[in-house]
């Protein structure tokens, strides 16, 4: 549900409905976070993707990888380029 209203550009509502699917451990690879990441991503909330988005090796390497790009995006955003940087290297080397 939170996916088809992220890609339904109803951001605050997705944010809500994956973060209920986190929280009741319905995780699927990552999948759940890194569409968690992208709807906080559209709402410019970068402090969040930060905190929220912490990837565990139990991702698959796709989920692992898109969720550190995401979260080097968002330290770039937040003008924390050598954490940004360190996102990047550990994204593509999840690969």
């Amino acid at each position: 549900l939170g996916s088809l209203l992220y890609r339904g550009w109803k951001s605050e509502v997705a944010i809500v409905e994956l973060q209920r699917a986190l929280d009741l451990d319905y995780v699927v690879g990552g999948r759940v976070a890194v569409e968690l990441a992208r709807a906080l991503i559209r709402e410019r909330k970068w402090q969040q993707v930060i905190d929220r988005i912490i990837p565990p090796d139990s991702f698959g390497d796709a989920e692992r990888s898109s969720a550190h790009a995401l979260r080097g995006r968002a330290f770039l955003m937040l003008g924390r380029a050598p954490e940004a940087e360190g996102a990047a290297l550990f994204a593509s080397l999840a690969q």
